[in-house]
């Protein structure tokens, strides 16, 4: 069941499949929550999936509040209250949304049963500068610095070729509304980001 959900500040779009302990999904900052379809309908055979566009994405409102990990998080624990779902959930995070997942996990920690990372950054992401160098760091840096300057529409040039994931075992449906997602204007600033499938998961971590 996909619909539109009013958490007090805005509307957030969910999907909703399946019964029994409740799994919430997060997916990555360019990705689509239908992205996800393949992995929904398997889990939804023995547990409720609650998947969901996060503020300005999809159809989801923006909002009038600055967005970050907080504000995903605030909204998620609205979104969970409103669908009176009060039980500790297992909740999955690929890419951006682990890092959102972490975020929760540390702010309401009787509120999530597990947590599954999907390819997910780290709130220690910081550590990597022993692992990969500092030279490799800043030139990360400079990308970064040089990507933020420019416009949506020159990201979108540079990288939209490399935008759609293979959606050859994905339902008509769920296809053109990837697509649609991938077009929509203004959806997110990396929005022709390069895809991932959330297929390998880079580890759990136990909260309770």
């Amino acid at each position: 069941m996909r619909s539109l959900v009013n958490i007090g500040n805005k509307d957030i779009e969910v999907m909703i499949t399946g019964e029994g302990q409740c799994i919430c999904i997060l997916p990555g900052m360019a990705s689509s929550m239908d992205e996800w379809e393949i992995v929904v309908n398997g889990l939804a055979k023995q547990a409720k999936v609650i998947v969901f566009h996060r503020a300005g994405c999809g159809k989801s409102e923006l909002g009038e509040e600055k967005k970050n990990t907080n504000s995903t998080v605030n909204d998620l624990y609205k979104l969970l209250g409103n669908l009176d779902i009060h039980d500790p959930v297992i909740l999955v995070g690929h890419s951006y949304g682990g890092l959102c997942v972490q975020h929760f996990a540390i702010s309401y920690p009787d509120y999530v049963s597990a947590a599954v990372l999907v390819e997910a950054n780290s709130t220690d992401m910081h550590l990597l500068n022993d692992a990969i160098g500092s030279n490799q760091n800043k030139h990360m840096i400079e990308m970064w610095r040089l990507w933020s300057k420019m416009e949506p529409e020159q990201i979108k040039s540079k990288l939209s070729y490399q935008s759609v994931p293979d959606l050859t075992n994905f339902s008509v449906e769920a296809r053109e509304r990837i697509l649609q997602f991938k077009r929509k204007q203004g959806d997110v600033h990396f929005a022709s980001l390069i895809f991932t499938p959330p297929l390998s998961i880079s580890f759990s971590l136990r909260i309770r």
